[in-house]
């Protein structure tokens, strides 16, 4: 018990509060592990709920406030997360080889979030490196304990970000066919989630230490499958871009 309370304390001491960040939508602020500047849960888009259900994404309401940044954000809901049933083989699978933190909140619609880790929130300029999950499209988020960019940034001097984005029917669903005109946007959320996450990330990164301008995606499963649709190194930085594909479906 006591080498364990001695651990609790070792890593408070270790911990401490980030310098406060200004973005475009208002000031973050989170935490140092070590000599790595943590930023979670920072909203890229508004909630997409209500009207919002289904269509493109839009830039989240600025806030006045300095935002609390020191702990992940809803990912998608999707077919398996600790509290909900297991609902196929699939996801059981998944599940297993990508277990959820116990720190992670529960899933939901309300999902647009990014993480971002850098060695410094200065001028310097650092290379960028934007990790999106795998999950066949159904599951998963930025912010499964594998996905922690601490490591990365430490040891490359690069500033990572993951991505959480809509999954699933609320990823996919066209409505247009059976409810007309007002749902023509509808049908493809998901990949434009993840255009307005690297719109957001051109727009902030300045402040976070990085260089949007020297960006490489890192992909996986699902994540690879989406860099071959739609380009969203161009659509979203306007500047030639990496890409690095950890494997594809």
């Amino acid at each position: 018990m006591l080498a364990f309370l001695t651990q609790l304390v070792a890593q408070s001491a270790n911990t401490k509060a980030t310098a406060v960040v200004e973005t475009g939508a208002g000031k973050v602020q989170g935490l140092m592990h070590g000599d790595i500047n943590t930023f979670k849960g920072i909203r890229y888009g508004k909630a997409p709920v209500g009207p919002l259900r289904f269509m493109p994404p839009e830039k989240p309401e600025g806030w006045t406030n300095v935002q609390d940044a020191t702990a992940l954000a809803a990912p998608c809901m999707q077919m398996h997360s600790p509290g909900g049933p297991r609902q196929s083989d699939f996801s059981t699978e998944m599940q297993i080889i990508f277990p959820t933190g116990p720190e992670s909140p529960s899933d939901n619609e309300d999902c647009l979030f990014l993480n971002v880790w850098t060695p410094a929130a200065d001028a310097k300029k650092r290379p960028m490196m934007a990790w999106f999950h795998g999950g066949g499209h159904a599951y998963g988020s930025g912010g499964w304990p594998a996905y922690d960019g601490r490591n990365l940034a430490a040891k490359d001097d690069v500033v990572v970000v993951t991505v959480n984005h809509r999954l699933n029917a609320l990823r996919y669903m066209y409505l247009s066919d059976k409810f007309g005109a007002d749902w023509a946007k509808s049908g493809n959320a998901g990949d434009l989630d993840l255009v307005a996450s690297l719109q957001s990330v051109k727009d902030n990164i300045a402040a976070f230490g990085g260089y949007a301008s020297n960006l490489t995606f890192m992909v996986e499963s699902g994540g690879g499958y989406r860099m071959g649709g739609p380009n969203l190194g161009d659509d979203a930085s306007g500047e030639a871009t990496q890409r690095e594909a950890g494997d594809r479906e």
